[in-house]
Order: structure tokens, then C-alpha cells, then sequence
């Protein structure tokens, strides 16, 4: 059963937004790219860029970045200051994202500028507080403090109920830092008094009830830890807010697990890793494995019987072993999002695990990695506090280049009246080589089209777009697809007795039907090598049914290969058998190469379902335990035993069949 579950579990993401929450998106896109594609430059295409800005800020960063540009080159070239100051803004909002704090803090100290020079105190209130938070980011905690006072102060001479009542959470927040609990809790449930009175499940509200039991866990308070983390999930389940539960079912499960509560802390962890499995949050499903191998381990190690009875029928080997595995899961995902945070606490979990389970060298290991990593946490955030040192240096230099740019301006202005007249006399001759480029851009768009359409044939269309957006695809992690591996059985014998052309025109017909087939899914073909045909299931978008996908293709390619074997007997020529191989596991997929593109997937599960079909029969379709414990309530499945696989000890295989 906790097998099964543990294979389940792991069955990655898709996305955290409901179709018509995407489609809502896409028609708001829609609307401003029609105000920005209007001929007029004026303040509206200016506004409309920056919300695509800020549209674009949480799904594409370098789209995000690039109209935010476009928006400030345009509202320079119309000298409005306030689309200045908010494009400006907006392009520190995406360097904040990316985590590069310093360019943040030098855009949002340009806006306020701005904002304070024309006098608009409001938006002035709001960067204040932004400055505020960056230099939180930066751990230079005083100054945090001191801006985002002084922006409560200018929001309460404003009237800014609702820029009050943020400012207060951020004041909570760095308070809570600090240290001081007391301040913390009183600016927390000032603001959640505002967004209460405002509406009683808004998003601000169950954040804020977030906030408070945040506080109360730092306390060591958690009967009212999980109070108002409960007060948080009635919310987002009441706006039915994906992402927002996903993260409350997370922390219930963490309060559950310090109120030794274990049966429970696994439900609300079992809840938020359905919930993760909706929305592309890996580092929340690393965040997940880490707290069950906790609760785990605490079961264990508080020697808790009823709660081991219940999880795992009072087996502590298995529950220390399940532990050790979700711990190491929760590592290998943490590390490729370079997450320290979930290392760190990872690494602890796996040293107690090791310790329990008697294994002193890997609980040492461990322990030292998990210092390690603090460690380097701790020489980060001294190199936050140095980092005012490098703004002031920078400030001086900008304040040096500005000078320079205000001299350059006034030598571009004497030389302008020169210039018109040489500009009159190059118009003839520009108007006559635009209608060339006309013609040449028109040629260029029809290129340009057939080479998006080549690059989609070699590519899945997600690769394709980030490698034309970005110049780059960067590899990804999955942590269970299901992967499909087909071979002719006596490949060698049989093209032996047949010509080169022929063989490869039969080769050709069978994998063109593949191809369909697998389409027909939503599979991904990776890649022929000689007579063997690699697909997955679950990538590049991650999905639940990868598993029966990948076996209902598997059915029509052997009822396809049926077929093309009587159809080859019937004119006396020599057919081929096919042997299919399948197993479920995490893979590694992305781009390799600079020349010629390849889409490829590497992992121990592409070994092994290599070893899947290499123990296959003609005309069978043989799958491993893994992909079993998935489909076994869906299809026929005859136990073969554990069979000896090459580099891989006994493996459990099965032949799968359609139920009838």
C-alpha cells in the first residue's frame, strides 16, 4: 500500500491554474497587446507595456524584462515622467524576481526619484516600501525598518488603508526577524483587521492569517501555529486558490507534525502534494518529501506504536527505510534548484534517519553537509551587509555618468540644426530603400515561418519556445514519467535476408506509424537508434496518466506490428516482431548540442527500460514494478517473477494486457 502511494505521490506536475483562470490571462494579454499594436504613441501604449510587464512577470521574465523596456523608451520619447517612474519600477520588479537584488534596489531608488521630483507621493509610499523589502532580501534588516516606517508614515498622511495594511506585514515580517515577536504580532493582526473588515476571505486575509501562525510556529506556539494556518486554508479553499492551499495543506502538515500529531501531519502532507501535483512547483514537492521523511522519522524516534501501526502496520525498518527515501528524493530535487534552505534542513533529516536506522557514517556525512550548507548561508547574508558598501560606490559612479550624459545631450542638441539638413537629403533615398526592405522583410517572415516549423518537428513546442525566447533550454527535472523503449527481435538475422533499400523503407513505414501513435497520446518521441524506438510519457508537460498513455500506445503499436506481419506474410516477405519494454521513474530531459538539436532524456530509468525490453518477448509487452504499482487497477498484469537484469540485480517484471 505505501509503495503504491509512494509511486502515486510522485507522479509530477501540471499547472497550478485552472483553464479558465489561463484563458482569462491569455484574453487580458490579448487586450493590451491590441492597445500596444495602435500606431498612436501616447501614455496608453505606455500604461499598456507596462502591464504586460507586469503580466509577463510571473510567466516569462525576459518577456517581462523586454516590454518593460519597451515601455520606458517609449515614455521617454513622449516625456511623461510618470510612465518613466513605472517603467523603471517595473524592470526592478524582474531583476527582483530573478533574485538579483542590487539591480532591483538601483531601479527602484531611480523611480522613487522620480516619483518624489513629480511630486506623486503615493506611488513615492509603494517604492519606499519595495527599498524597504530588497534591503530585507539584502538581511540589512535595520534599514528595512527605518524605509518601510517612514512608508507607513507617508501612507497614513495619504489615507492608504490598503498600502497601510501592507507595509504592516512587511513591518511584521522584519520584526519577527528581529526577534521581537511582540511588535511582530501586534502590525500582523493590524493588518488582518484592515483585510477582514475589506472581505473576509480575500487573498490578503488568509495571507495574513499566514503571517500570524508564521510567527506563532517561530514562538514555539503551535496549538496556535496551526489556529491560523487552519484560518488560512478555510480561505483558500473558499476562493479555491490552488496555489495558496497547496502551501497551507504544506504548513498544517508541519504543525501537526510539532504537535506530534503524525497520522494527520501525513493526510495535510499527502493533501499538499496532490495539490503540487496541479501546478508546476517542484520545489514545493522537495519541500513536501522533506517534512513526510521528517514525520517519518519522528514516529520512529518518539517511539509513537499507535501512529506505527497505523502508517506502516508497525514495521519501524520500513518506515525508517520510506523515510531515508523521500529524504533522498527531496535532496536530489533541491539540489538541481540550488534550493539551500531545503538542503540544509534535508540534510539534518537524513542524518537523524541515518542515525536511527544504525548507519553512524551517513548520519555524519550528512551532518556535515548540513553545516556546510548553513555555512554558506551565513557567509551570503555577510555578503548582503557588504552590499551597501557597493551601492554607495555605485551611486557616486552613476551620479559620475550622469554628469557625462547631460554634456553628451548638450553636444546632440548643437549638432541637431546641422544635421536636419544632411537628414532632408538622405529621405529620397531612405524612402526607396524602405520598399526594398519591404519586400525583403516579407521574404524574411516567410523564412522565418518555415524555419519555426522545422524547429518544432525536431523539438517539443515548450523547448522550442524557450530556446527562440531565450536563446537557450535549460534542462529539467522529472520526477516520475513513463518511459517506452521498442526493438525488432532478431534485428541482424532478419535485415540479413532482405535489401538495404528495402530495409530501410520498412524501418521508415513502421516508426512513421509510431510516430502517430505516440502523437495520438501526447507522448513525446525522443529518438530512434538503429531498430529501437525511445518515447516517454509525462514530458515536457507533466501530467497524471503518463503510465496508461504510454500502454494504451503500447497496445496499437503491437496491434499495428499484428497487422504489417500478416500484410508482409501474405506477399512472402520476412516480417519483423516487435518487443516493447517499459518502466516509470524520474528522468533529466533538455537540449543537447549547438549545432543540431537533439531533445534527449538521461536517467537510471532509461536503463531500465532498456533492460524492460531486452527481457520482453516477441509480441509482449513487459513493464517493471513501478509502472505496475500505477496501472494495476487499469489493466491485466501477469507477474514474471523477479528476473535478473544486466547491471541491475533482480528486477519485478510483469506482461501487461488490456482487461477485457
Amino acid at each position: 500500500m505505501w509503495l503504491r502511494l509512494f509511486f502515486l505521490c510522485l507522479v509530477f506536475i501540471t499547472t497550478t491554474i485552472s483553464y479558465a483562470q489561463i484563458k482569462r490571462g491569455q484574453q487580458r494579454a490579448d487586450s493590451l497587446m491590441a492597445v500596444v499594436n495602435d500606431a498612436k504613441k501616447d501614455t496608453h501604449q505606455v500604461k499598456a507595456l507596462c502591464d504586460l510587464s507586469l503580466y509577463y512577470r510571473d510567466k516569462n521574465l525576459d518577456s517581462g524584462f523586454m516590454y518593460g523596456e519597451q515601455a520606458l523608451t517609449l515614455a521617454k520619447g513622449i516625456k511623461w515622467q510618470k510612465g518613466i517612474g513605472t517603467a523603471t519600477w517595473y524592470i526592478g520588479n524582474i531583476y527582483r524576481k530573478r533574485s538579483q537584488q542590487l539591480q532591483a534596489l538601483k531601479w527602484y531608488e531611480r523611480a522613487a526619484a522620480i516619483f518624489k521630483e513629480d511630486g506623486l507621493k503615493s506611488e513615492y509610499a509603494i517604492l519606499l516600501g519595495l527599498i524597504g523589502q530588497t534591503y530585507y532580501a539584502l538581511y540589512d534588516f535595520p534599514k528595512a525598518l527605518e524605509l518601510n516606517l517612514n512608508a507607513l508614515t507617508m501612507k497614513e498622511a495619504l489615507n492608504d488603508s490598503a498600502g497601510i495594511a501592507l507595509t504592516k506585514n512587511t513591518l511584521s515580517g522584519i520584526f519577527e526577524k528581529q526577534g521581537n515577536y511582540e511588535k511582530a504580532l501586534e502590525y500582523s493582526f493590524a493588518a488582518l483587521k484592515y483585510y477582514h473588515a475589506e472581505n473576509a476571505y480575500s487573498l490578503n486575509t488568509g495571507r495574513s492569517y499566514n503571517r500570524i501562525a508564521g510567527i506563532y510556529a517561530s514562538m514555539k506556539a503551535h496549538t496556535r501555529e496551526l489556529e491560523y494556518y487552519m484560518k488560512s486554508l478555510e480561505v483558500s479553499e473558499k476562493l479555491k486558490y490552488f496555489a495558496a492551499m497547496s502551501i497551507d495543506y504544506d504548513n498544517v502538515g508541519v504543525a501537526y507534525t510539532s504537535l506530534k500529531k503524525f497520522p494527520l501531519a501525513v493526510d495535510y502532507s499527502m493533501k499538499a502534494m496532490d495539490m503540487y501535483r496541479q501546478g508546476d512547483d517542484s520545489i514545493g514537492i522537495a519541500n513536501v518529501y522533506c517534512n513526510l521523511a521528517n514525520i517519518f522519522a519522528n514516529v520512529v524516534k518518539e517511539k509513537d506504536e499507535p501512529s506505527l501501526r497505523y502508517l506502516f502496520n508497525g514495521d519501524q525498518k520500513k518506515a525508517l527505510s520510506t523515510a531515508r527515501l523521500y529524504v533522498d528524493s527531496s535532496i536530489l530535487i533541491a539540489r538541481m534548484y540550488n534550493e539551500a534552505i531545503i538542503l540544509e534542513v534535508a540534510y539534518k533529516h537524513k542524518s537523524t534517519i541515518a542515525e536511527l536506522q544504525g548507519d553512524n557514517a551517513t548520519a555524519l556525512q550528512a551532518f556535515k553537509q548540513a553545516i556546510a550548507i548553513k555555512d554558506s548561508m551565513l557567509n551570503t547574508e555577510k555578503a548582503g551587509k557588504m552590499a551597501e558598501l557597493q551601492l554607495q560606490y555605485e551611486r557616486e559612479k552613476i551620479e559620475t555618468l550622469q554628469r557625462k550624459e547631460m554634456k553628451k545631450e548638450k553636444l546632440i542638441r548643437n549638432g541637431f540644426m546641422g544635421g536636419f539638413a544632411l537628414m532632408l537629403a538622405m529621405a529620397g533615398f531612405l524612402f526607396y530603400q524602405r520598399r526594398k526592405t519591404i519586400k525583403a522583410g516579407k521574404k524574411a517572415d516567410e523564412i522565418g515561418k518555415k524555419n519555426e516549423a522545422l524547429l518544432l518537428n525536431i523539438l517539443p513546442a515548450e523547448v522550442a519556445h524557450e530556446l527562440q525566447t531565450t536563446g537557450t533550454a535549460k534542462a529539467k527535472a522529472y520526477t516520475m514519467v513513463t518511459v517506452m523503449l521498442t526493438d525488432f527481435k532478431d534485428f541482424t538475422t532478419v535485415s540479413q535476408k532482405i535489401s538495404a533499400e528495402l530495409l530501410v523503407d520498412e524501418i521508415h513505414h513502421c516508426f512513421s506509424a509510431f510516430d502517430h501513435i505516440v502523437q495520438k497520446y501526447n507522448i513525446e518521441k525522443i529518438k530512434t537508434i538503429g531498430d529501437a524506438y525511445l518515447c516517454a510519457g509525462g514530458l515536457p508537460v507533466s501530467n497524471y496518466t503518463h503510465a496508461s498513455d504510454i500502454l494504451h500506445a503500447a497496445f496499437e503499436i503491437r496491434e499495428f506490428m499484428k497487422m504489417r506481419r500478416h500484410e508482409k506474410l501474405a506477399k512472402g516477405e520476412v516480417p519483423f516482431e516487435i518487443r516493447i519494454g517499459v518502466t516509470t521513474g524520474p528522468v533529466v530531459a533538455g537540449v543537447v548540442g549547438v549545432k543540431k538539436y537533439v531533445y534527449d532524456i538521461w536517467g537510471d530509468t532509461v536503463n531500465v527500460a532498456a533492460r524492460m525490453e531486452q527481457n520482453s518477448e516477441a509480441g509482449k509487452i513487459n513493464i517493471s514494478g513501478q509502472t505496475y504499482e500505477l496501472v494495476k487497477d487499469t489493466f491485466n498484469c501477469e507477474y514474471r517473477g523477479k528476473i535478473a537484469a544486466k547491471n541491475k540485480g533482480e528486477i519485478d517484471m510483469y506482461f501487461v494486457e488490456k482487461q477485457e
